[in-house]
């Protein structure tokens, strides 16, 4: 003979346990197409600093008045006048970093962005994380 078996309702239980803050899902840093997207910007990343920080050496003084003037003059006439490789914006970018923030040691973060992009796309470390990031700090 069969045993009879009831079926509960569990829409009810569900009901009373979603009373708590929302909780917060991050799945989309699992997902590979964003791995490989946030990989790809830290290696372009760590080349636009390391070209712009390495111009900025040999045309501070020249970029530093014209980091100045941007106000005065605009945007377009101080962007002719930049002597960065890779224009106004590199100029601003390193002057920023160089002059204002971090001073030489700025030549330190584009390796280590460089070394962290790897390992996000490729999934191993040519240096470990951990030291380069307490080399820097």
């Amino acid at each position: 003979m069969a045993k009879n078996t009831y079926k509960t309702n569990t829409f009810k239980d569900e009901e009373k346990g979603d009373k708590g803050l929302p909780k917060l899902k991050f799945d989309f840093f699992k997902d590979k197409k964003f791995q490989l997207s946030f990989g790809f910007f830290l290696l372009g990343l760590s080349v636009f600093l390391l070209i712009s920080f390495i111009s900025y050496l040999f045309t501070g003084k020249a970029d530093q008045s014209v980091v100045n003037s941007i106000i005065e003059t605009g945007m377009r006439t101080a962007g002719l006048e930049a002597e960065n490789w890779l224009g106004l914006f590199g100029a601003y970018t390193a002057h920023y970093f160089i002059f204002e923030w971090f001073g030489i040691a700025s030549l330190l973060l584009p390796p280590l962005f460089f070394i962290i992009g790897i390992w996000v796309v490729y999934g191993k470390a040519i240096y470990p994380i951990e030291r380069g990031i307490y080399f820097v700090i």
